[in-house]
């Protein structure tokens, strides 16, 4: 099979001829650059500069020779690869990487920071590896103001790449294509107005979180809309992003996802899943990222037409892997919980690493419906030991 007929089957929940890997599709499967700078060192493997896509994660965007050392089945068609040039940045370990040269830095005291006019939008203080956010851009905005709000739509620039890029993915290559188009509703209000304040919003000002939740959807089905007219069909699977949990159980209760937010849910998923994609037959795979303890959002996920899971935070409250598999494994496809992230990958050695990828393939991989990969992100102090122990056990176990 193919990379991309592979990846088909296991959303089909067949048995491919083996199970498909993902390393570094996105801002969920990603990895931070000061670790991909030490994984290619310890492949001997230098295709140049390693450029970051993603600047509060400070992603790296994976080269081919080293998605294919590590088994890799997917490939991301993302706009933010793009970049009218790039300039020198020293990332946290004092190791060199390049930034697109339209992303704005100002050093201040004791941190580098992103400002919008006079507002901070992000900040990393000096010892961290990450941004953080600053100050939501809608956390002092009256009503009048969150009213005129609204969510801004891809440029040309955005859609011309997509377009050439999805071409050359499509038709060049026989990997599964994968689009990331955000998609958040609920975190992305919670992103516009901060956390705490939109669960206020929730309580105390139901008309004001329901429109500014609507602007999002609609904004992101525009976007979709761009998108699927742009690169005519040429993609495999659609992710979104919404976070419902916690390392100790939901954000919020069942109820309230289910009043006010699942409705929204369902009609962006429905939105992508109607899209028919030409020549290339067929809707799109849809994917939502989701971190936490979110079993109980899962049956109503499923409802509102989702395919997939990912990050399959098993580490989190009530996220067992055999009870996940158990449960919805005939009907959702598990893109993630390859690798205990947070504890093993982290600070195990490599043969706690290599057990602890078989133990979870033997759960996962049955039956089909699991794409491996790492429980989110592999962050900045992953040894690269760790991270080829990772990968190469998941290959070598990868065949049904």
């Amino acid at each position: 099979m193919t990379p991309r007929e592979r990846v088909a089957a296991a959303f089909r929940h067949e048995e491919p001829d083996q199970m498909p890997i993902d390393f570094g599709s996105g801002s969920t499967c990603g990895i931070m650059a000061v670790a991909y700078n030490h994984l290619k060192t310890h492949l001997g493997i230098n295709p140049g500069p390693t450029r970051l896509f993603s600047l509060m994660m400070q992603l790296a965007i994976p080269d081919r020779e080293v998605i294919e050392r590590l088994h890799g089945d997917v490939l991301a068609n993302d706009f933010r690869y793009r970049a009218g040039g790039w300039k020198p940045w020293t990332l946290a370990d004092g190791s060199r990487a390049l930034i697109p040269d339209h992303w704005q830095l100002t050093r201040q005291v004791g941190e580098w920071v992103v400002l919008d006019g006079d507002r901070v939008d992000m900040r990393m203080p000096d010892g961290c590896y990450y941004f953080e956010r600053g100050e939501p851009p809608l956390a002092r905005a009256s009503a009048a103001e969150i009213a005129r709000w609204q969510m801004p739509l891809f440029t040309d620039e955005d859609l011309n790449y997509l377009a050439k890029r999805s071409k050359e993915l499509y038709e060049g290559t026989d990997y599964c294509i994968k689009f990331t188009l955000m998609g958040s509703i609920y975190e992305g209000a919670q992103a516009l107005r901060g956390m705490e304040q939109f669960l206020i919003d929730l309580m105390l000002d139901r008309p004001l979180a329901e429109d500014l939740m609507d602007k999002l959807c609609e904004g992101h089905m525009r976007n979709f809309d761009l998108f699927h007219q742009a690169v005519q069909g040429r993609c495999d699977v659609i992710w979104v992003g919404d976070d419902l949990g916690t390392q100790k159980g939901p954000q919020i209760s069942p109820a309230l996802y289910r009043e006010v937010i699942w409705p929204r849910h369902r009609r962006l998923f429905q939105h992508i899943k109607r899209a028919r994609r030409g020549p290339y037959h067929g809707g799109y795979w849809l994917v939502l990222h989701s971190c936490g303890s979110i079993m109980p959002f899962l049956d109503d996920l499923i409802a509102a037409g989702l395919d997939g899971l990912n990050p399959v935070q098993i580490t989190a409250a009530n996220m067992d892997p055999r009870t996940l598999k158990e449960r919805y494994g005939k009907r959702l496809l598990f893109w993630g919980g390859g690798v205990d992230t947070q504890h093993i990958l982290q600070n195990g050695t490599p043969e706690e690493v290599a057990a602890n990828v078989r133990d979870l393939c033997s759960i996962f991989k049955p039956g089909g419906g699991f794409v491996w990969c790492p429980i989110h992100n592999i962050q900045a102090t992953v040894p690269p030991e760790n991270i080829v122990a990772a990968y190469d056990t998941a290959f070598a176990a990868a065949e049904y």
